[in-house]
């Protein structure tokens, strides 16, 4: 498996969940794990500073997923306790 450099990690507090959409994911938007050094960069890339505006999300809640390091890259630990490995979408 080949892994975004900015999803490689040796650890687990390495790894950040993220919200790359408008709403988080527990109102309809997407969240992926990458390195924490790398989580800034990849919120501006997928949702730019005032592009949310008007906006509208629900207002529910849930369990977020968490982040692992597995096999040297983040991923997402479910509720149900799978980890998922999923690639960044494309830009």
């Amino acid at each position: 498996m080949e892994v975004d450099e900015r999803q490689a990690c040796t650890a687990d507090v390495e790894c950040s969940v993220v919200d790359i959409e408008c709403c988080d994911v527990c109102n309809g938007g997407a969240v992926v794990v990458v390195h924490s050094d790398h989580a800034a960069d990849v919120i501006t890339t997928y949702t730019p500073l005032g592009s949310c505006e008007g906006t509208a999300c629900t207002k529910m809640a849930c369990e977020r997923p968490t982040a692992v390091c597995d096999e040297g890259s983040c991923a997402l630990v479910r509720e149900d306790g799978s980890i998922e490995h999923a690639p960044l979408p494309p830009i």
